[in-house]
């Protein structure tokens, strides 16, 4: 018990922390390093809930138990947004910062663990090298062509190629724990983690653009933008809840994965044709949709994967499955609102008008890039230029999101089918 209540204790530590950190903060700077903190101290949170959840749960009872955790989960998500913009409204964004902490106990537990433990050298190869590529992918999508540099350019590349590579070279031949398993990734393993990249990737390209959409093109405040979120998160946990109750009838998953990405693309056609001249309501709906087929491709996935992962590796695969996850939700929207930020530029530069007075136009481009709700202060005329002009941008960002589902699709057909006969799973070809 001492070992689970130190876990404990850490886990809290790991939330109050950075919200401390957030409410206090002065500058972006400081308010972005809190964020890092607190992706620091939360990523190990999901991942152990997996671990747990396969070692101590029978395997046929696997997928309903994840379906429930995710359904847990995704209740906190939607009330989070919502939540956060009511807040931040009416009181302030600070303010609920000391709501969050609760006295903790004095800590006296095991001793921790050496960083000769962590693979400190991977991971920071890792950081460095999304970090490069978000900041190459912010690079060649500036709306503003002068503003781009050959130079800096051809660094960011080159950085994020030494870096992807060195990560690798660190992984395979110098690590002692290494962050994930490369002797797994050639085989099915790294199919089911490059599923988990592509679905994340499409996916939160698509949604990072939702609420500037909302209130953008139809006038939303923060608190109705926040809340379309509660949908998608929503149809996650109940595609998960399905999911989990029909791998454990029929105990096998392909077919159901395979439906699972069907029914987000789908949705993400649905979004690309309903979506190019606003969304009404009902329309604004359709992300519960793709919510649905997320939760359902999440599971088939995550059984897949325990199926056809050796038993004593699972953790660290588990894990690894999740790092693939959050570097598409990092890849996603960073490639997803740098095009279309310069696809919406030059749009607005292109229409807005410019006679004698470009240093003004100039500047009310630049407030409507950094704004969704700038165009709300301006007249009618321009408002209706800012919305043509934001609707023809988003269109990149559903048929980003179809390339990556049919991808998705492609990769999990060519996966290896697992059934689940008692207590032992069964892979075939």
């Amino acid at each position: 018990m001492g070992s689970w209540l130190l876990i404990a204790y850490n886990f809290g530590s790991c939330v109050a922390q950075p919200v401390a950190i957030s409410g206090v903060s002065s500058s972006l700077v400081e308010l972005a390093f809190a964020r890092i903190v607190a992706g620091i101290g939360g990523a190990g949170m999901v991942s152990l809930t997996s671990i747990i959840i396969t070692d101590v749960i029978p395997p046929e009872e696997i997928a309903l138990y994840d379906g429930y955790s995710s359904t847990v989960n995704m209740i906190g998500r939607s009330l989070g947004p919502p939540l956060g913009g009511l807040l931040s409204q009416t009181i302030g964004w600070r303010l609920p910062a000391p709501l969050a902490q609760l006295p903790g106990p004095k800590h006296q537990g095991p001793k921790k663990p050496s960083l000769n433990q962590v693979d400190t050298a991977g991971l920071l190869a890792l950081s460095l090298a999304i970090a490069a590529l978000s900041f190459l992918v912010e690079q060649l999508a500036m709306p503003n062509p002068e503003d781009q540099s050959s130079l800096i350019t051809f660094g960011l590349l080159a950085a994020t190629v030494a870096f992807s590579v060195g990560f690798g070279l660190i992984e395979r031949f110098w690590a002692t724990n290494p962050l994930i398993p490369v002797d797994l990734m050639m085989g099915q393993f790294g199919r089911w983690c490059v599923i988990e990249l592509l679905i994340y990737t499409g996916r939160g390209g698509l949604l990072c653009l939702l609420t500037p959409y909302l209130i953008r093109v139809e006038n939303w405040p923060d608190v109705g933008a926040s809340i379309a979120f509660v949908g998608n998160a929503l149809g996650i946990s109940a595609g998960g809840l399905v999911a989990g109750h029909m791998v454990k009838r029929t105990k096998k998953y392909k077919n159901l994965g395979v439906s699972a990405i069907c029914l987000s693309i789908f949705a993400y056609f649905l979004i690309w044709f309903q979506w190019r001249d606003g969304c009404s309501i009902l329309e604004a709906s359709i992300p519960t949709l793709l919510g649905l087929g997320t939760g359902m491709t999440y599971t088939a996935t995550f059984i897949g994967m325990t199926a056809t992962t050796p038993k004593d590796r699972l953790p660290v695969c588990i894990v690894t499955l999740e790092l693939f996850l959050n570097v598409g939700f990092i890849v996603g929207p960073a490639i997803s609102t740098a095009v279309v930020q310069k696809v919406f530029a030059k749009g607005l530069a292109n229409s807005l008008p410019s006679d004698g007075a470009s240093a003004k136009s100039s500047k009310v481009i630049n407030g409507v890039l950094n704004d969704a709700m700038f165009a709300q202060n301006l007249n009618d005329g321009a408002k209706d230029i800012v919305r043509a002009r934001y609707l023809d941008a988003f269109q990149f960002a559903p048929l980003f999101a179809v390339v990556c589902g049919v991808a998705t699709l492609v990769v999990f057909s060519l996966s290896k089918v697992a059934s689940i006969k008692g207590s032992l799973w069964v892979v075939m070809i």
